[in-house]
């Protein structure tokens, strides 16, 4: 019910747009997120879930009957945890990050380039 009267106030606003995009450049880098009223969270049970756990956002709005939000992008992969966790199907975001292969440091590697190889490959 409240969601449908902030959908129709929306129609109207530019005040919203234009501070998100001052938040935008205030707090950037950030991600966006989109969530579909029809998938059973409210605007204000997400909003508060996230804000209760320390993450931060702003531009929240309701356009086409898709819940739209920001946040940091340094927090955005803790507020996919959050997200996923309370069953909240949302697009956008980051994906999950993997960390990048070691380099190996020692000398000897398994594909015969280290330094003994090259010298008796020479040697020969």
């Amino acid at each position: 019910m409240i969601d449908k009267a902030l959908s129709v106030g929306t129609t109207f606003d530019w005040i919203t747009p234009l501070w998100t995009l001052i938040q935008d450049w205030r707090n950037r880098p950030s991600v966006g997120y989109s969530v579909p009223v029809d998938g059973g969270s409210s605007l204000y049970a997400i909003k508060d879930a996230l804000s209760g756990k320390g993450v931060k956002t702003w531009g929240w709005m309701i356009v086409d009957g898709v819940i739209l939000f920001r946040t940091r992008q340094a927090q955005a992969q803790y507020a996919q945890y959050l997200l996923d966790r309370d069953g909240v199907p949302y697009s956008g975001g980051i994906t999950k990050r993997t960390r990048p292969a070691r380099k190996r440091t020692n000398a000897r590697r398994r594909d015969g380039g280290g330094i003994l190889d090259v010298v008796a490959r020479w040697w020969r």
